[in-house]
C-alpha cells in the first residue's frame, strides 16, 4: 500500500492501523529556523501534490525525507518538528489526534503553513536586528 493510499487509514490514532505506530524513536535533532522553513516548504508541496491531506502527516513525510529514513506516522509531528504551527491550531482540536480541518481544506492548511513560514522569517529578521 502506498503512502497516499494509507493516509485515509490514519485517523484518530487507530490502534488497528499498522501505519499509525511509532515503534522507533524519532531521533531528529532540534531544527534551526531555516531548517524549519525548508521543512515547511516541502510539507506545503506534499499537500499541494495530494500526497497527504493533513499537516501532521505531510510534515512527517517531509521529515522522513529530510532524515533519509522510512515514513513513520505519529501524532506528535507538529510538536516535535515545528511547534510554531500550534499557534494556528483551532480551538475545537483539543486532542493531538484531532484533524484541524476537513481533509478537503488544503488551501486552509497551506495558508497556515505560509503564515508560520512568515512568523519564522520575522523571528530570524528580529534576531538579526538585535545583533
Amino acid at each position: 500500500m502506498g503512502i497516499k493510499a494509507s493516509i485515509w487509514g490514519l485517523y484518530r490514532g487507530s490502534a488497528a492501523n499498522p501505519y499509525f505506530t511509532n515503534k522507533k524513536t524519532n531521533k531528529m535533532k532540534e531544527l534551526s529556523k531555516q531548517e524549519k522553513i525548508s521543512l515547511l516548504q516541502r510539507t506545503k508541496q506534499i499537500i499541494k501534490e495530494g500526497h497527504a491531506c493533513f499537516i501532521c502527516i505531510a510534515l512527517e513525510i517531509a521529515a522522513s525525507e529530510y532524515e533519509g529514513r522510512e515514513y513513520e506516522s505519529f501524532v506528535g509531528a507538529i510538536e516535535k518538528y515545528v511547534p510554531e504551527l500550534l499557534k494556528y491550531r483551532p480551538k475545537h482540536a483539543v486532542l493531538d489526534s484531532d484533524g484541524w480541518f476537513d481533509p478537503t481544506e488544503s488551501e486552509t492548511r497551506i495558508g497556515i503553513i505560509n503564515k508560520t513560514i512568515k512568523d519564522i522569517e520575522a523571528s530570524i529578521a528580529s534576531t538579526l536586528e538585535s545583533d
